[in-house]
């Protein structure tokens, strides 16, 4: 998974507005990833990994609902890792490191590693997970929230995410890609394997969303596939829905899986 590997891209960007849309993130799904922690793990973590962990939301998250010893947060943003390292708890620490690229910060030590939101931008997942799998002490946990879909009939969501889908399909990633996750690591160390949803307000994700088509417009798949003035409509139309008071006009689907690295192993 190391040498020759290409640098990845990140499709929603590095920058400080793609800090903001962490936020929004953050508070989407809060509640899912909560009840998956407290669901998986029956244990108190001596060192846990928060794999592409951005500004630091997941964690502390994990800091929180868990209490292990140590938490690393591991991130290859410099500028994400700035604002994470602000007003971080004692027992969170973080390390610049790109996670396709192993040994992972503490190979070997880690009793537990989770990673949201991470795998659907990532050439092979499957393969990826294995080897962060590989990362753990024996008997560790691997936790991980993918999305298996998202369902809305708002014409403007629509269109947006399937504007996404195609750049990502063309960059050797999916949007959706938990229905692989699920296929891939059905086994006798898979302990938890389920789909839970996540239903935000129509501005919420309008915002995120909004954020999300500045930072990718410019991708040279999207500018070959789309007009200038496609996408302007686009962002109107997702800046006119920031200040909808609709609800339930879309659904996520995350798949949560929690793997145990074999005692043997």
């Amino acid at each position: 998974m190391n040498e020759g590997r290409e640098k990845i891209i990140y499709t929603y960007g590095e920058g400080d507005s793609a800090a903001d849309r962490l936020a929004l993130v953050a508070e989407l799904f809060e509640g899912a990833s909560r009840s998956l922690l407290s669901d998986a793990v029956g244990f108190r973590p001596r060192l846990a990994l928060d794999l592409g962990c951005g500004v630091g939301h997941t964690t502390r998250l994990l800091a929180e609902v868990l209490r292990p010893v140590r938490v690393v947060g591991v991130e290859r943003s410099a500028n994400f890792l700035s604002k994470a390292r602000v007003a971080a708890p004692e027992e969170v620490s973080f390390v610049r490191h790109d996670v396709t690229w192993t040994p992972l910060p503490h190979s070997g030590e880690a009793d537990l590693i989770y990673a949201r939101l991470l795998l659907s931008h990532l050439p092979d997942p499957e393969e990826v997970a294995k080897d962060w799998l590989a990362q753990l002490a024996p008997g560790g946990l691997l936790l991980l929230e993918e999305v298996e879909r998202i369902e809305t009939e708002q014409p403007v969501f629509r269109e947006y995410l399937r504007i996404l889908a195609e750049m990502m399909t063309h960059h050797g990633q999916e949007l959706y890609v938990g229905p692989r996750l699920e296929d891939a690591t059905r086994g006798p160390e898979r302990r938890i394997s389920r789909v839970v949803p996540a239903s935000p307000t129509t501005a919420h994700v309008a915002r995120m969303f909004s954020i999300n088509l500045a930072n990718w417009r410019g991708n040279d798949f999207v500018r070959a596939n789309h007009t200038k003035k496609e996408l302007d409509r686009l962002a109107e139309d997702l800046s006119e829905l920031t200040e909808s008071r609709e609800t339930a006009e879309i659904r996520w689907g995350m798949r949560q899986i929690a793997i145990e690295r074999a005692l043997s192993a």
